[in-house]
């Protein structure tokens, strides 16, 4: 329907058209105007949209949503309202693996694409399996929200705290930066055409449910975000772990304080079935536990693969 809409009523040139009859001091009342002109166009229209399982599934768990008891349909007012960010956090994604860390809260991680993503990532575009960084450079921010997630719940609501030595924000803000536009988009509206990018908001919307803390998502160029590019991208993707973490660490001696995150074996496979090509139509529901943290300079972990 979106698309219809689009092709039927393109919103730039009807501002155009509309911006050229009304007065200066009614310039204000544009946007409004474009809308309803769309919203007349939807209910006086006769197009038709297949109902899919997934449209439906969608449909009734909205519908679940707005009339559940203990999950309102309700957002607190500072999640809401444009407010500085407590907690800041960054990452990106390549065609060898996704990173990203927090030096607010003092955490990293970099996991591996499997051999089946891989594969997915040569396929030809018009392929159906065929999978776009553009998904991936989303994980990257899904992985920063559940490691977040999984900090703040172990901080204290009152007192200090390592991380906020004046206490712990009661409605803590995140700033979420990507060199990714279209990661951007997603984060920033919780829509998108692609079929991978809508199975993946899922996630996205229930750790933003959680209502632990609201999220501003921003742009940084490519070349800035120097650190989680060096976390996505190995010089050498056949070490170890330990040499990998030996290898961070010379070059950014800092790290040696922080924790790495190992995302839980249930969200490694909530996030591997996201990837499918079918679009999934059974309600979410997110692991109890995310992850967890282990200090950079004695874990031993394994590298993480999706």
């Amino acid at each position: 329907m979106a698309w219809y809409i689009q092709r039927r009523y393109p919103r730039s040139k009807l501002q155009s058209y509309l911006a050229t009859q009304l007065p200066q001091q009614l310039a204000h009342r544009l946007g409004n105007l474009v809308s309803r002109q769309q919203a007349l166009l939807i209910w006086k229209s006769k197009a038709k949209v297949v109902s899919t399982a997934a449209i439906r599934s969608s449909l009734s768990r909205i519908r679940e949503y707005i009339v559940s008891t203990s999950h309102p349909w309700s957002a607190h007012i500072g999640f809401v309202i444009p407010r500085v960010h407590h907690i800041h956090s960054l990452g990106d994604a390549s065609l060898l693996g996704v990173g990203g860390y927090s030096p607010t809260l003092q955490f990293w991680f970099d996991i591996r694409w499997s051999a089946a993503t891989l594969a997915k990532l040569q396929l030809p575009s018009t392929d159906p399996s065929f999978l776009h960084i553009n998904a991936l450079e989303f994980i990257a921010i899904i992985v920063q929200l559940a490691a977040i997630t999984t900090r703040l719940r172990s901080i204290p609501s009152s007192g200090p705290s390592p991380f906020f030595p004046d206490g712990r924000p009661h409605l803590p803000i995140v700033l979420v930066e990507t060199d990714n536009t279209s990661a951007l988009s997603w984060a920033e509206t919780a829509t998108s055409s692609s079929s991978h990018g809508q199975a993946l908001l899922d996630i996205y919307s229930e750790l933003l449910r959680l209502q632990l803390f609201g999220i501003n998502a921003k742009h940084i160029k490519g070349e800035d975000n120097v650190l989680a590019d060096y976390l996505s991208r190995p010089t050498n993707a056949s070490l170890s772990f330990p040499s990998r973490r030996a290898q961070l660490l010379a070059r950014h001696p800092s790290m040696t304080t922080w924790d790495y995150f190992h995302l839980s074996a249930e969200m490694q496979q909530l996030l591997i079935s996201r990837l499918s090509s079918v679009q999934p139509v059974e309600a979410l529901q997110l692991p109890a536990t995310l992850g967890q943290f282990v200090p950079t300079a004695s874990t031993t972990s394994s590298l993480l693969t999706l």
